[in-house]
């Protein structure tokens, strides 16, 4: 009874800033002590991705969007500068704390932006419309999107200028393709639900992100409006319907940090013949049995007095911790727009006595995941001298303690088309990398195979492979090309990123080689490292740069000593590029901004930043 006073006294605090009249017995009278009303308005929430701290929505559909600190209860208007009139449909955070919003004059008219979380510029619009809601990954910047009947992907990525751009847009599911599979796949076809020329995604699955949760909507086989559950692998471009229950309504909605349950807005509690879209938040094991369900919300029980208006649970998101979910009021039997909601609840999972599985945060260097990933350094090392101050560079990298975890290797001859003879540097190799090298001027076939094995490996684990191609790229391609063959169904576009610096490395690849690894790899270019203030730091120095100053360990003085020497040797002789730089007494290990974009240190400026930071000299 005291909790049930408590509620009255909220509901009548909370009814004018309502945008409807809450009946008097329901919900807030029949909340049971784990769900709280935590906004009286509100829809479409999403969680920060750190954990519980605040969250996003808008105000209604097609309204204004907000964020909320649950610590101290403020609110603050999160449009972009310029936006003032802009119909906001969805919003969502991205793993930097930057928003997702798609925005337009309708909901299927929307178009996907990007917004600084700092909101100090106008909105970017990505020019692509997102008929439903976006898939947005929770470690990475993946996205997926309906547009008209079929499911698109793309790579939202930052330019050095900040401004982000969508990389990488395809189809990944289509919608004809999808029902002429349903023909092969057990349950489905004749019998099941008949599904019609309309997806949404929700989800990407962790801790992997490498599988899709989308809703695919049709006619029951009661013959009423419905969703099945199903999850798209990206590496396989497998399709398994989760829910299987082809009489119900199973709509996908927040995913557990575990990967282990997603939510579904669900009608099966309803006897059949009532089906009508009344539904509740139910928690659901993804194994595809559709079988291990368990109810989190009752609100499909309960009618607005003298009327056939029921309540409904939906629009669920789980935070990062595990602790909580959101969710939104609905109304059945409405001609309200699609989602439209009546407040936004909190469920506390600990007070439910729900145990919620989380994962540990990934371990991350960059882009690089220490856990999982493979880092390939490819040196030409053919004609010009520059690879060999590049293997002493990426070597001091590696010395680091940061880079401890790295799993690494290192190919030598990794070159294309250029005139010129090969630079012998096998010892400097040995001395850098140990048993972490391949040789592909001595034996291409020895090391492709060598770092092929690495490859699988890396992918069957659920890794990626960044490639810094110090070089040109005709080692990589006859790579990809191999792993297409041993792993027919990895999509090695979104697992396997070559990033290139050099214009020069471009133009002698094999032209046919080049325009393979950028069709079937994430090709990244960024700028020359031969020149600072570009974007890319700028590791050629033209004067003597005094590295004795900064390396004390003695492996390391002993790796720089040798690629001097070996430089020298070598720069401009019989016919070999001479490089201007290394003859007047400088470094020229330009190859190595690759590998420092790769691992987050892309803000260093020059030779001498880069010694202070990785030998430990830098004043911090």
């Amino acid at each position: 009874m005291e909790f049930r006073a408590i509620c009255s006294l909220v509901i009548i605090s909370l009814l004018p800033f309502s945008t409807s009249s809450f009946a008097a017995e329901f919900p807030l009278e029949v909340l049971p002590p784990h769900i709280t009303l935590d906004l009286p308005n509100g829809e479409r929430p999403d969680w920060a991705p750190t954990g519980s701290d605040s969250y996003i929505f808008i105000d209604s559909p097609g309204g204004k969007p907000f964020e909320k600190n649950r610590l101290t209860g403020e609110l603050r208007s999160i449009l972009p500068p310029g936006c003032d009139d802009c119909r906001v449909w969805r919003t969502y955070y991205l793993p930097n704390r930057d928003f997702l919003m798609t925005i337009g004059v309708a909901r299927d008219q929307s178009t996907i932006h990007i917004i600084d979380g700092d909101l100090e510029t106008p909105a970017w619009n990505m020019g692509v419309v997102a008929h439903e809601g976006v898939a947005v990954s929770r470690h990475s910047f993946q996205l997926a999107w309906s547009s008209g009947a079929d499911i698109h992907y793309g790579d939202l990525v930052y330019g050095d200028d900040g401004v982000p751009v969508l990389e990488n847009q395809r189809v990944i599911l289509n919608v004809d393709e999808l029902k002429a599979r349903d023909l092969s796949i057990a349950g489905e076809g004749a019998g099941a639900t008949v599904y019609l020329d309309y997806h949404e995604p929700q989800n990407w699955r962790p801790p992997h992100d490498r599988e899709l949760i989308f809703s695919r909507y049709g006619t029951s086989t009661t013959g009423h409006y419905s969703s099945e559950t199903w999850m798209w692998n990206m590496d396989t471009d497998a399709v398994t319907n989760l829910s299987n229950r082809h009489a119900f309504y199973d709509e996908p909605e927040g995913i557990f940090p575990d990967g282990e349950y997603t939510l579904v807005e669900c009608d099966m509690f309803l006897p059949v013949s009532q089906h009508a879209q009344v539904l509740d938040l139910y928690r659901m094991k993804i194994d595809g049995s559709g079988e291990d369900m368990l109810r989190l919300t009752y609100f499909g029980d309960h009618k607005i007095p003298g009327g056939d208006v029921t309540f409904k649970a939906n629009q669920g998101v789980i935070s990062e911790d595990g602790k909580y979910m959101l969710f939104g009021e609905g109304r059945s039997n409405t001609n309200d727009q699609p989602g439209a909601g009546f407040g936004i609840y909190l469920f506390d999972f600990a007070a439910a006595g729900i145990e919620v599985g989380v994962l540990p945060e990934p371990d991350i260097l960059g882009k690089f995941d220490l856990d999982k990933d493979l880092y390939l350094a490819h040196f030409d090392v053919k004609t010009d001298v520059d690879d060999v101050h590049s293997v002493a560079g990426v070597a001091t990298m590696l010395a680091d303690p940061r880079f401890s975890k790295v799993r690494y290797h290192a190919v030598a001859g990794t070159y294309g088309i250029q005139e010129g003879l090969y630079v012998p540097a096998e010892r400097l190799f040995d001395l850098a990398f140990g048993d972490h090298w391949s040789d592909a001027h001595g034996d291409f076939d020895k090391a492709l195979d060598e770092v092929l094995s690495l490859s699988i490996e890396t992918l069957n684990d659920e890794g990626s492979i960044w490639i810094a191609d110090g070089g040109q790229s005709d080692f990589s391609a006859a790579l990809i090309r191999k792993i297409q063959q041993l792993l027919p169904g990895t999509i090695v576009k979104d697992r396997v990123h070559v990033v290139q610096h050099a214009d020069w490395n471009e133009e002698v690849t094999t032209a046919e080689d080049l325009d393979f690894v950028k069709s079937f790899a994430s090709y990244q270019k960024i700028p020359d490292g031969n020149a600072p203030g570009n974007g890319s730091p700028g590791f050629r120095s033209k004067t003597a740069v005094n590295w004795q100053a900064h390396v004390s360990d003695v492996r390391l003085t002993e790796i720089w000593t040798m690629a001097v020497v070996i430089a020298n040797r070598y720069n401009g002789t019989d016919g070999r590029y001479l490089n201007e730089a290394i003859k007047d007494g400088g470094l020229d290990f330009s190859d190595v901004a690759e590998t420092t974009w790769i691992f987050g240190f892309n803000d260093l400026a020059d030779a001498n930043d880069f010694f202070e930071e990785f030998t430990g000299t830098r004043q911090r």
